[in-house]
């Protein structure tokens, strides 16, 4: 299965580590993507996340390391095209850039912003949805 992970969702990783979503994040069979933007969302929030994950900065830069293993990032020049239409539908301009792999990949996001449901041109998937999609 093929999904475009956002930027709520490896928050969520690294905040609980043993979690459901850092579990889902490793199965088989699991193929993410996402935007560059996603790191650099990532890097703004480091401390705070350092913080809620009581996570010393070597362990989460190796977490970080660890969870962008296994996703491909598309470069921003890739997603340019696709960029006009996700500002159009996406009901959060903070998430523009995931919405625009969506649409460039063709496949569905996986986010725990009850926002982003508000449009039907992505589907949206949440960590129940998937958890109960993979078994």
């Amino acid at each position: 299965m093929k999904l475009v992970v956002d930027s709520n969702i490896i928050f969520s990783a690294i905040i609980s580590p043993g979690g459901k979503t850092a579990e889902l994040i490793f199965v088989k069979g699991l193929e993410l993507f996402s935007a560059k933007t996603l790191e650099q969302e990532l890097f703004e929030h480091k401390g705070e996340l350092m913080k809620k994950a009581c996570l010393p900065e070597i362990y989460f830069d190796l977490l970080r390391e660890l969870l962008f293993s296994k996703i491909s990032f598309l470069e921003e020049k890739e997603l340019d095209i696709f960029i006009p239409k996700a500002k159009e539908i996406c009901p959060d301009v903070g998430d523009v850039a995931f919405f625009a792999v969506c649409l460039a990949k063709d496949i569905p996001l996986w986010s725990n912003d009850k926002e982003l449901k508000k449009q039907s041109v992505v589907k949206v998937i949440n960590t129940e949805e998937l958890s109960m999609l993979v078994g």
